[in-house]
């Protein structure tokens, strides 16, 4: 009758860890699918937003920094981000409960072991922390390093020609290679300690197992009573209690890496919003005038400009000049003495600080942004030709061009 009872008792006790166990699964594959899908899905629209708010920037902010860092900019950041808003949330979300889980059990079961047991678990959890803030140390001084010298190996493949033809492959490899080894030597200063902090939580990890057991052995030896159930100690008790609260405190380990992923998607959100809040100086808000009976005569009257990058240079002096329509205008001189800011300033890429730049009598600052380019044509000193067919090249600028107009 006895054995029967403990038979029925084991068959009850089955069904519900059962019954638990597919209400994990089932919570967790929700739970899971529904996090990794919707960070997804705002990863590809930060994407998409990004880089449209960096295609809307004027021309010079381009000037302040490096554009050739931007692709693996938009690329590192978003992924960042992502990493922060997906799969890292449940698994956060999870090792909080299932710490909270343990140490209930073996405080249910047990206090005065799960007290001993406990006081061991914050030389545990800061070792756990420094590794994790030594980490992320780490990897964001090697990820500034690799950005710059992406920048750099993506300008030198860009202008493969012109390194080619100046004889610059050896510069151009030595500079890249700095900022590789400039990154190795930044992992290697940080190698010692992240060895350190690792041998320190196996050290500190092993020494609580010994404490655990060696305080349940004193407690059974010396029959102390366990004041939740009115009785002696057990093998049984000491094994769930250290095995609850060992849980429960490991289980907190992998929220480290959740926490590294904020801290860095934290990061990756504050620049990229930087760029997404920022609002262009120069923006088409299509509140500008048009001209109807356009004829093509700009006027620069008293005009001077310094570039944003390098306010200290003025570039241009009290320009006073006029473009007359339908006549060949050149302008010859020295490099650097203003020719090609001229005709930045005419695409409005650039306003000026002084003076006024009219068209056809209308001050260019307050005519249509969209409107003005899509009335002037510009061949650049250096095509650049994108990566598609040449009728699509042509149509780049003019979408409904004729056959007979791209001819």
């Amino acid at each position: 009758s006895s054995a029967d009872t403990v038979v029925r008792s084991a068959g009850t006790q089955s069904n519900w860890f059962l019954v638990i166990g597919s209400g994990s699964f089932i919570c967790s594959w929700i739970m899971f699918a529904t996090w990794m899908m919707t960070g997804e899905k705002q990863a590809i629209e930060y994407r998409r937003k990004y880089f449209e708010a960096i295609l809307k920037q004027e021309i010079g902010w381009f000037d302040s920094i490096n554009p050739n860092e931007l692709a693996t900019r938009v690329a590192q950041q978003t992924f960042d981000v992502q990493g922060a808003i997906g799969e890292k949330v449940p698994t956060f979300i999870m090792t909080i409960f299932m710490t909270l889980g343990g140490f209930v059990v073996g405080y249910i079961r047990g206090w005065e072991l799960s007290l001993v047991l406990t006081a061991a678990l914050p030389v545990i959890a800061f070792s756990m922390f420094f590794f994790t803030l030594v980490l992320q140390q780490s990897s964001n001084k090697t990820a500034q390093s690799y950005e710059k010298a992406g920048g750099f190996a993506e300008q030198a493949i860009t202008g493969v020609k012109t390194v080619k033809s100046l004889r610059g492959e050896d510069f151009e490899l030595k500079r890249y290679s700095e900022y590789i080894k400039e990154a190795m030597q930044i992992s290697l200063s940080y190698s010692k300690f992240v060895g350190f902090t690792m041998g320190f939580i196996f050290w500190a990890m092993f020494s609580n197992y010994a404490l655990g057991f060696w305080y349940g052995s004193v407690l059974i030896e010396d029959q102390t009573e366990n004041s939740v159930y009115g009785r002696p100690y057990t093998v049984g008790d000491v094994l769930v209690i250290f095995f609850a609260i060992q849980i429960g405190g490991f289980c907190w380990g992998p929220a480290a890496p959740c926490l590294d992923n904020f801290a860095k998607g934290k990061t990756a959100g504050y620049k990229i919003f930087q760029i997404l809040n920022r609002v262009p100086k120069i923006q088409n808000t299509h509140k500008g005038t048009t001209i109807p009976d356009l004829k093509g005569e700009f006027q620069f009257n008293n005009v001077e400009f310094t570039y944003p990058a390098k306010p200290d240079i003025q570039i241009l002096k009290g320009v006073t000049l006029t473009i007359e329509s339908g006549k060949k205008t050149s302008f010859v001189g020295e490099s650097g003495s203003g020719k090609s800011t001229c005709l930045q300033l005419i695409e409005r890429f650039y306003d000026v600080n002084k003076g006024e730049l009219l068209l056809d009598g209308k001050n260019i600052q307050h005519i249509d942004l969209e409107w003005l380019r899509e009335n002037i044509g510009y061949v650049g000193q250096e095509p650049v030709l994108f990566a598609t067919t040449i009728r699509e090249n042509l149509r780049y600028g003019k979408k409904d061009a004729t056959e007979q107009e791209m001819w």
